[in-house]
């Protein structure tokens, strides 16, 4: 659980902003800049991988992932104030799709380039080390200060930009302002959180804060409560349930903002039960329809037996208990298993379920000496077998307490890919150097 702490105080920092912008971004009616500004923070992050191989912290990859935010907001800002005939919200939106299909024309000319991209969208917040954090929680707060200075004229050119251009403000000047600190939050946020997570937490507490707030105050104190409840929640079931932490808290985002949406359209109208009975027949259609293709689906999946086994996340881990390289060995211990299954001494047939081993089982079971179990944990934490990097990560330090030895720290953090090769070669070494403390065995009378 200790592996959580320190993205998960990265997630409530990003909350702390992102809720706050989020509300000048709904009062100024331009819902996507955030995610047209995260994608050029990710670009110039891209642009410091493929020129000078770098991952998002190094200093090189930051200073090409803020210069191209900074570009994006003066672009903004200049749009806003010149093309008031050309909404807003289609600058942004051409802008986003221009800067996405760059994106993928780069990754031509990389390595691995789909896993910088799904790196780019789903972020890498389990592997936020604490001197990122304590850099985040700086540079947010500095920016927060100059928000709260200037709270009035921020808020003022937000809600309605005429009357504070008639009040005496500098409307462009506030403008790039605003747009130049998000840049600075986004820069850090994209290379934390990933593109969607910061979009989901720029977006989805101001839209709670929003609805059951009658003022600005008000309404960010409800998208704190509720930034800060959802994202917990998030990562308490992304760490029982073994899934991706950034994807797990924006699905619960939507698990949330659904059923509230969905109650605030029936109370809103004049003839409620009217409502009632038509959101009742839209469940009732996409229930059916989910049925219709849940009974249909082949009986087979198209993979091996052994990718069908990892179905489900806390399967995996037995897999590579009962699943080997060697298949006659494989094959003797499937009916071994199976004729135990069958027969029992009381008559009575044994369930022929196989046991569902946790990352601590395994551990508990190396330390006794059981050497599967010790080769179970290394074949996850190389990558021979398709686990989550949290599981891996879980693997790596089972495997160090066992053997007595240091825990030491990933030099690759910043870099998810990296990471994971770093983490194949300790898996590889553990193969080869690794033993672990066995216990005495017992004199024979």
């Amino acid at each position: 659980m200790e592996l959580l702490y320190p993205g998960f105080c990265a997630a409530l920092i990003l909350v702390g902003i992102h809720a706050y912008l989020g509300m000048h971004v709904l009062a100024r009616g331009v819902i996507f800049v955030d995610l047209a500004m995260a994608q050029a923070a990710a670009f110039g992050t891209l642009m410091g991988f493929l020129f000078y191989h770098t991952g998002p912290e190094h200093t090189i990859s930051y200073l090409f992932s803020l210069g191209f935010t900074l570009l994006a907001a003066t672009f903004f800002a200049v749009g806003r104030a010149h093309y008031q005939k050309i909404p807003e919200e289609a600058i942004i939106g051409l802008t986003y799709a221009i800067l996405s299909a760059s994106a993928i024309l780069l990754m031509q000319f990389a390595p691995h380039g789909a896993e910088h991209i799904r790196d780019m969208l789903a972020g890498q917040v389990l592997w936020v080390t604490w001197p990122t954090v304590f850099k985040t929680a700086v540079i947010y707060s500095l920016v927060g200060l100059i928000h709260f200075r200037w709270r009035h004229q921020f808020l003022a050119v937000s809600r309605d930009p005429k009357l504070a251009r008639e009040r005496g403000f500098h409307v462009a000047f506030w403008d790039f302002l605003f747009y130049a600190t998000f840049g600075f939050i986004i820069t850090s946020s994209v290379a934390i959180g990933g593109v969607l997570l910061v979009f989901t937490l720029l977006v989805g507490p101001a839209l709670l804060g929003t609805a059951f707030g009658k003022n600005f105050g008000q309404g960010l104190l409800i998208a704190y409560v509720f930034g800060f409840a959802i994202t917990a929640a998030g990562f308490l079931t992304s760490y029982k349930l073994d899934y991706p932490t950034g994807a797990t808290v924006v699905a619960l985002f939507g698990v949330v903002l659904l059923p509230i949406a969905i109650w605030r359209y029936i109370r809103g109208g004049q003839r409620p039960l009217r409502r009632v009975v038509g959101v009742s027949i839209t469940l009732l259609v996409l229930g059916s329809v989910f049925s219709l293709a849940w009974f249909a689906r082949p009986d087979h999946a198209p993979h091996d037996h052994a990718d069908h086994q990892y179905t489900k996340p806390r399967a995996r881990v037995p897999v590579a208990l009962h699943t080997g390289d060697d298949h006659e060995h494989t094959h003797a211990n499937t009916k071994k298993h199976e004729h135990d299954g069958h027969k029992h001494e009381d008559g009575h047939k044994e369930d022929d379920t196989p046991q569902k081993d946790t990352i601590d089982t395994l551990e508990a079971r190396a330390n006794k000496g059981d050497k599967r179990a010790r080769q179970a944990l290394i074949e996850i934490l190389s990558g021979r077998r398709e686990e989550p990097f949290l599981t891996r990560q879980k693997a790596f330090y089972a495997l160090c307490r066992v053997s007595k030895g240091a825990l030491p720290s990933c030099p690759y953090s910043g870099n998810i890919m990296l990471m994971g090769q770093w983490l194949q070669a300790r898996g590889e070494a553990f193969q080869k150097h690794y033993r672990p403390a066995t216990s005495q065995p017992a004199s024979k009378k």
